[in-house]
């Protein structure tokens, strides 16, 4: 089984679900890198690190992602505020 490292942006309930869908992946071993505006318990759980951004400010949402670069593959935003604030480019 191949691993995968995604960091996921999170805002709330629907990053929860994503996380979820891509733990139960049967093709491989995710670890979840995951940006959270508020402590969410699943994620905090379940993510390999987790770190409690409140604003989603774009800048620590980069010091994290630079943090763990090299076990990153891509990077899930769930949230629309960060991508219009350019977390994509």
């Amino acid at each position: 089984m191949d691993k995968i490292g995604v960091l996921l942006v999170s805002y709330g309930a629907r990053e929860v679900a994503m996380a979820d869908a891509l733990l139960r992946s049967k093709n491989h071993k995710v670890e979840l890198y995951v940006a959270d505006k508020q402590r969410n318990p699943y994620n905090a759980q379940h993510a390999t690190k987790h770190a409690v951004i409140p604003s989603l400010d774009i800048g620590e949402i980069a010091k994290f992602a630079q943090a763990n670069k090299e076990q990153l593959d891509f990077v899930l935003v769930g949230s629309e505020n960060p991508i219009i604030k350019g977390t994509a480019i």
